[in-house]
């Protein structure tokens, strides 16, 4: 987990996890609201057609541990 990141940051758009060591990964806007859920299958995270501004992607290792990461969207 610790080598685990995603990238680009800051984005214009598609973002992409270094490896798939990850259970699942939720999406949130800058209140707090879950926004979206993407599973370990998927190597591309689309966000595109969300606002500028600030989003934090929580990144599940297993049911109980997780990571969160600070993403800026331009």
């Amino acid at each position: 987990q610790d080598a685990f990141t995603l990238m680009p940051n800051p984005t214009t758009g598609l973002v992409f996890p270094s490896n798939d060591k990850f259970l699942f990964i939720e999406l949130y806007d800058e209140y707090g609201r879950k926004l979206e859920t993407f599973s370990s299958s998927e190597r591309t995270f689309d966000l595109s057609t969300l606002a500028t501004g600030i989003y934090f992607f929580r990144v599940y290792f297993d049911e109980t541990d997780f990571k969160i990461f600070k993403h800026l969207k331009q």
